[in-house]
């Protein structure tokens, strides 16, 4: 028992990172949903990703992953790559804090000046970045064309050139070093000037040549322009004039619109057209082609790149490369779960559940599953919660289920009282295992264990419960908006539904949590301050300044003294009387909508952002006296590969002749253990067959010294 209390505690902190008395620490899960931009340098490739950048060495086709959390990267969505012609200093433009540069080994931001970019209205979006001959940086942004140089920024939009470049999409260089701008329609950079290339119209049914929402282009290796509109028009310039077609009339796939183009080593365009395949332009007109026979990565595929060393296919969050002696596949990321898990329930012993899809629900840190499924047929529920008892409950359709000992039970109309032909919105279970279903226009039923009882209520009927939260046995609040009143407070006990208004002073409660351990109700919406209601009274809790007001706290969490607030951008720890921020600016979280926080029972705050291949997982209060299992070896243990599938190799300076390699997972028991032979070398595999996708701890004893290292195991084996 106190092993496996020192294992759970080590585990802790080596998931986190280094202890920190304060400030605590994070880990993150992320891979990449699409690659945005490819780039070379020397003996590397850099596949730009929403999940940051992965850099592969050419000849080892190692791959190394830098986020924000590994390497300091300003954000995890880079949109492209460039390297400065002289210098050979790496630039990206990403989707959210504009432009940076890499120097000697650190990353410096390039933010847009307020002269030219008003910081005010929609976000500004960089979508590409490319070098010109004479060393200046350009951007294409969602404000129009941008030059950077010499620390001096300049903008070129409709506004000051006349020509209809406000979104700028594609940038490419063309054979003179000139950059080519892919927006509304193809422009070329000339010195200072911007000047139109694409025609107005196509001349002979004088249909109006115009991309309204995306653009692609291409500059071929013998000087051929090519500009593709969002609406199928394709326009060809051969060095003197333009042809232009309407969409590919003699091509049988669906119409779609064009994702990427590029060009192979034997000067045929290739263009792809979405989950509809590949077309290629065989020098007259455009065919449909395969450029590797992988028909499954195609479907998917986000880039295809023709290089001198391979050819390069991306799809999903894996890379294939193929060259003439063999076709390899290599996953990007170390996001654990496949599907992406999509909402959070914690079970009665502290641990993370999540959705994946509509019909499974899976323990992140065991593997566990349980399938939304009876005889075979799904089941089609939401607002999975447990209850004291371990039981699972959900609600979806007139029906409300609870799974125990790996069976569904199931109530609705035909054996409870349960409403028929109402919309069952929204659930609750209490910290009394007590079920609150809310009926939309209707009211509410009570399930107290023993029977259910139904509540039609009007007051409830005309409003919208925005949000519930437990008060004690037999008694929930609520949230309501009511039209032209707004929100109010009640407290209701299946019985009578008691206005708590006075004093509230929120215009918009989204969430409601108590704390366990002084059973006060706290109530969060608006960014100014949060709602308790302790002894009968309800006290303001202030917000840190300078939140935005059009956003709002959706999620909220009270546990033992300590608060954990999510709106959209920002999360927000109060303990000891200070709040604490983080946002996608100073924190290596992700910049996407946060959907869902769930604290675990081991204090770690886990975070999820809108269906994305993501998590955050934050430790905070950590102690530095924790003392730390065997002695510390000399050498780091390395694992490779890291996430990894069916097996893993063990890096570490082995003098001895055999070791014991233990496995844990997150709740410190021993799934593997394996006496490993080390005699031919020092780098020993371990077979990860049977072992679930999640967290696990490895632990390495040899010669009287301890190693340990975090792995992430991907796939059911």
């Amino acid at each position: 028992m106190i092993q496996r209390i020192l294992i759970l505690l080590f585990l802790g902190i080596l998931l986190m990172g280094v202890a920190r008395a304060q400030t605590g620490a994070w880990t993150t899960y992320l891979s990449p949903t699409q690659v945005n931009d490819y780039a070379e340098k020397d003996n590397k490739a850099y596949f730009a990703t929403d999940a940051g950048i992965y850099v592969m060495d050419k000849t080892t086709r190692a791959i190394e992953h830098w986020t924000k959390n590994t390497t300091g990267l300003p954000s995890d969505r880079v949109e492209s790559i460039a390297f400065h012609p002289d210098t050979k200093t790496m630039f990206i433009g990403t989707y959210d804090i504009a432009l940076a540069y890499y120097d000697d080994g650190e990353w410096h931001s390039l933010t847009y000046p307020e002269d030219i970019i008003p910081q005010w209205g929609n976000p500004t979006l960089t979508y590409c970045v490319a070098f010109d001959a004479e060393g200046r940086l350009w951007a294409g942004t969602n404000r129009g064309l941008i030059r950077y140089q010499d620390g001096q920024w300049a903008i070129y939009n409709q506004q000051n050139t006349g020509l209809f470049i406000d979104n700028v999409w594609k940038l490419e260089n063309d054979l003179e070093g000139r950059i080519l701008v892919g927006s509304h329609v193809m422009a070329r950079v000339a010195g200072d000037q911007i000047e139109q290339l694409s025609p107005e119209s196509d001349g002979a049914n004088n249909q109006f040549i115009f991309s309204y929402s995306d653009a692609n282009m291409i500059c071929q290796q013998n000087g051929d322009l090519w500009f593709f509109t969002d609406i199928g028009i394709v326009c060809h310039y051969n060095g003197q004039s333009w042809d232009i077609q309407s969409q590919f009339d003699n091509i049988e796939l669906p119409f779609g619109q064009i994702q990427y183009v590029t060009e192979d080593q034997q000067g045929q365009l290739w263009a792809n057209i979405g989950q509809n395949g590949f077309i290629r332009y065989d020098g007259s007109a455009w065919v449909e082609a395969s450029p590797l026979d992988a028909a499954d990565a195609e479907a998917v595929s986000s880039g295809l790149v023709y290089t001198d060393w391979a050819t390069l296919l991306f799809h999903q969050n894996k890379v294939l490369v193929h060259t003439p002696e063999a076709t390899d596949d290599y996953t990007l990321g170390n996001y654990p779960y496949d599907p992406v898990a999509n909402q959070l329930t914690r079970d009665h012993e502290g641990q993370i559940w999540g959705m994946q899809g509509y019909h499974t629900l899976h323990n992140l840190t065991t593997g566990e599953t349980i399938a939304f499924e009876l005889n075979g047929e799904p089941l089609y529920l939401s607002s999975p919660t447990f209850d004291p008892q371990g039981r699972l409950w959900a609600m979806g359709g007139e029906r409300v289920c609870y799974y125990e000992n790996g069976e569904w039970h199931i109530f609705d109309p035909s054996n409870s009282p349960l409403p028929a032909d109402e919309y069952y919105t929204d659930m609750l279970v209490d910290p009394q295992g007590d079920v609150w279903v809310y009926i939309y226009d209707w009211g509410f039923c009570h399930y107290n264990g023993q029977e259910w009882k139904v509540f039609p209520q009007p007051t409830i009927a005309n409003g919208y419960v925005v949000a519930m939260g437990p008060k004690q046995a037999g008694e929930i609040w609520l949230s309501i908006w009511i039209t032209n009143i707004g929100t109010r407070m009640y407290r209701f006990n299946g019985e009578t539904l008691s206005l708590q208004n006075s004093g509230f002073n929120l215009d918009y409660a989204g969430a409601i949590s108590q704390d366990p351990s002084s059973g006060r109700v706290y109530v969060a919406g608006n960014t100014t301050h949060i709602e308790y209601w302790d002894n009968g009274v309800w006290t303001e809790l202030a917000l840190p300044a300078g939140l935005p007001t059009d956003e709002y706290i959706y999620q909220l969490i009270a546990d033992n003294g300590r608060l954990m607030a999510a709106s959209q951008h920002h999360l927000l720890i109060f303990e000891n009387g200070e709040w604490t921020v983080f946002t996608s600016l100073n924190a290596p979280i992700s910049g996407e909508n946060i959907s869902d926080i769930e604290l675990d029972h081991l204090g770690q705050l886990w975070v999820i952002h809108n269906n994305n291949p993501v998590l955050e997982i934050y430790q905070a209060g950590l102690v530095n006296s924790i003392p730390e299992p065997g002695n510390q070896p000399s050498g780091l243990l390395q694992l490779a590969p890291n996430p990894a599938v069916n097996s893993v190799t063990l890096h570490y300076d082995m003098t001895n002749t055999s070791a014991l390699c233990t496995i844990y997972n997150l709740q410190g028991q021993e799934v593997r253990r394996v006496l490993l032979d080390t005699t031919a070398g020092n780098h020993p595999t371990v077979d990860l067959s049977g072992l679930h996708s999640g967290i696990y701890l490895v632990s390495l004893s040899t010669g009287g010294r301890n190693a340990s290292a975090r792995l992430v195991v991907q796939g059911t084996n």
